[in-house]
């Protein structure tokens, strides 16, 4: 009985679902028949048109309940059902308005009760399977004779289902057609004057916001045009496998754009922190989910719902950001933006939601998105220009100041040039006064001048050189005279040879000989030679002579002092060494290098806090700011790391030179004595333990 029972269920269930029958009786009107077809969610995906049929499967079809379809994303196939009579004599179709649909298969029951596949198309598969050339959505083939047939249609797809279903002839169907491509080619015109004005506006500013939106505008209409169906971008990358599949992948370039156009023009990164690092973790997630899809780490529909919450979390956070600044940091430029990210904020919200099945579907919220980026264009528009005008004013506020300071700069280049000429006349005075005196500082320096000319064989000397070689005023000498009075040898020989190369090879010279003077002085001079060619030919060879003595013996006590000094240096047992204020040594004696273990360059390329033990470097650096404020050392006491690994007790004096900012310093080791103390301290102590422990016993 129950069998009986359930049958007659069935049979009735079945009998609903065939009832309803779509008549197409106008030719030029299309019908809209989303409420009388039945579908039924495949959830294996797998089912075939003769397993469709079985009743178990045939109870579950449900009748739509609006004129639209919609499903939030999934893996699942649906099946749909309608019953058509035509009862016109033109051919009529099956429009379905959506390009996102994987794979599309449209099933007609023949007369004899079988199916037969009449339709096999969608974005996954070849372009040449579409029965009529649509941009949006899909045309499939129904029949022409007046007659009722029956068709199932499956559809798949990874992202959310939302379309209408519209039957009618081609006539009737025009009209929508062109509506949609319509719509989007005036979103498009909008679009395309929005870049060619921003484009105009970097051109004449230089300012690469305009040039970032610009790009901005670009990359938002190719996404925006995809989504609503009028696929532009398939003209350009024909793997439709990836932009269908890879969506979030590839509109990673929109959402980077919205990111960076927004870090750009509010300067979040210098202003807000908090927001920089806000954004930055949205953006990181959405690049996240969509390499998780493109490496099959995670299924469509997850990465599809994650990164639907995260555009909608950059998109209200960037509106958030750009109200604060209006509002509480009283940026009034930032108006204009507020309302054109609201606009866009809210759009993708509404559309979304469509598309997700929460909104009611129809033309104007399926197309919030196009609506949405009109608005905020318009909007961007109002505060680009904005824009312009502020960078406008602030040129000609610049302009003006370079003006004044260029006249500024006039007035005070006239007062420098009075002011020069006035010097220049001072200046004048002062050389006569300044030819005297050099005379006079000549003869006290000791520096004369020589010239022989051999064009008009001519040797001259001035009154100083005359001096130096103790030879009478009235004497007229020849060069040979004086390279005769340098001393015989070496001296007299390279004097004569440098006169030689500088006539031969135009060389000058520059020496330091022993002359003997007129009355027979010895003396030590510098003579210095120019020669003067022409066409290779030596004009004249002239110079100075300098009476040299008194600093040669300076010079011969120097040398001694400093080898008794580096003597000293070397040979003394104590540490030796002179250091800079920021903690190099500049030189050290060898005993540095004999007891430390390291070489030379070691200690010279090696900041010595480097070698101090870690607990005396805060008292070292202590005792080395007083060191730099004036302050001796005396006795100061740390340990010094040796290459070996040990460490040495050295004991410090040290003073400042502030003349030449650097440090003097001896050292000697104590290491020995540091030991001694350390062993009378523990004796010490051991005694006065032992004498407590006596006492007690007492």
């Amino acid at each position: 009985m129950k069998w009986i029972i359930h049958f007659l269920v069935c049979l009735f269930s079945i009998q609903s679902v065939f009832s309803q029958i779509i008549e197409i009786k106008n030719p030029s009107e299309a019908y809209s028949v989303g409420k009388q077809f039945f579908f039924f969610e495949d959830t294996s995906g797998k089912l075939s048109i003769k397993e469709i049929q079985q009743t178990q499967y045939q109870t579950q079809f449900i009748q739509n309940k609006s004129e639209f379809f919609t499903n939030p994303a999934t893996s699942s196939a649906f099946w749909f059902r309608f019953t058509v009579k035509n009862q016109t004599s033109q051919p009529i179709w099956l429009s379905i308005a959506s390009t996102f649909i994987f794979y599309l298969d449209l099933y007609q029951e023949t007369a004899d009760g079988k199916w037969v596949q009449v339709a096999q198309t969608g974005v996954l598969r070849a372009d040449s399977s579409r029965a009529y050339p649509v941009t949006h959505g899909f045309w499939l083939p129904l029949h022409q004779d007046q007659t009722t047939k029956t068709y199932y249609l499956r559809i798949q797809q990874d992202y959310p289902i939302e379309f209408p279903l519209t039957i009618g002839t081609n006539q009737a169907l025009q009209f929508e057609k062109d509506l949609m491509l319509g719509m989007n080619a005036g979103y498009l015109g909008v679009m395309l004057i929005m870049f060619l004005y921003n484009t105009f506006l970097y051109f004449s500013t230089k300012d690469k916001l305009f040039l970032l939106y610009g790009i901005y505008v670009i990359v938002t209409s190719a996404t925006t045009t995809f989504l609503n169906g009028f696929p532009i971008i398939t003209s350009f990358i024909k793997d439709n496998e990836f932009l269908y599949r890879q969506f979030p992948l590839w509109n990673l370039l929109n959402t980077a754009m919205v990111v960076i156009f927004c870090f750009q023009y509010l300067n979040v990164k210098q202003n807000s922190l908090f927001f920089y690092r806000l954004i930055q973790g949205l953006f990181g997630s959405y690049t996240l989910a969509a390499l998780l899809l493109f490496f099959g780490i995670m299924s469509t529909t997850i990465i599809i719902e994650i990164t639907e919450i995260i555009s909608i979390l950059i998109f209200g956070v960037c509106w958030w950001r750009q109200f604060y600044v209006w509002k509480v940091n009283k940026m009034k430029a930032a108006r204009y933006y507020v309302w054109g990210w609201f606009f866009i904020f809210v759009s993708v919200i509404i559309f979304l939601g469509v598309i997700n099945g929460f909104f009611p579907y129809n033309i104007f919220l399926r197309n919030a998105g196009t609506i949405g980026d009109c608005l905020e264009t318009w909007f961007f528009a109002l505060a680009l220009g904005d824009r312009y005008q502020i960078l406008r004013q602030e040129k000609a506020e610049i302009q003006e100041e370079n003006l004044r300071l260029i006249e500024n700069q006039k007035m005070d280049l006239e007062e420098k040039i009075l002011e020069r000429t006035k010097e220049i006349l001072e200046k004048n005075e002062e050389l006569f006064k300044l030819k005297d005196n050099l005379i006079l500082t000549n003869r006290i320096a000791k520096v004369g001048y020589w010239e022989m000319n051999f064009i008009q064989p001519a040797f001259i000397w001035s009154d100083v050189t005359k001096d130096i070689f103790e030879v009478e005023p009235e004497v007229s000498p020849a060069l040979s005279t004086m390279i005769e009075l340098f001393s015989e040898g070496y001296n007299r020989n390279t004097i004569q040879k440098l006169f030689q190369e500088a006539q031969a090879q135009g060389k000058h010279f520059d020496a330091r000989l022993q002359i003997r003077t007129a009355t027979g002085l010895e003396k030590w001079v510098r003579v210095i030679g120019f020669s003067e060619q022409k066409n290779g030919i030596c004009m004249r060879v002239y110079g100075i002579l300098q009476d040299i003595s008194i600093e040669k013996e300076y010079e011969d006590q120097l040398i001694t002092s400093r080898t008794m000094l580096q003597n000293f240096f070397d040979l003394t047992i104590d540490f030796m060494a002179i250091a800079s204020m920021d903690g190099y040594f500049l030189k050290v004696n060898e005993t540095f290098s004999r007891v430390l273990g390291y070489s030379t360059e070691e200690l010279l390329t090696t900041s010595f806090l480097q070698m101090i033990h870690p607990e005396d470097i805060e008292s070292t650096q202590q005792e080395m700011k007083k060191l730099a404020a004036g302050y001796v050392t005396i006795d100061f006491e740390n340990r010094f790391l040796t290459k070996d690994g040990k460490y040495l007790w050295l004991s410090w004096r040290t003073a400042p030179d502030p003349d030449n900012n650097f440090l003097i310093a001896t050292a000697r080791d104590v290491t020995e004595r540091k030991k001694s103390e350390s062993a009378l301290l523990h004796l010490k102590n051991n005694l006065e333990l032992t004498s407590q422990i006596a006492k007690v016993g007492i």
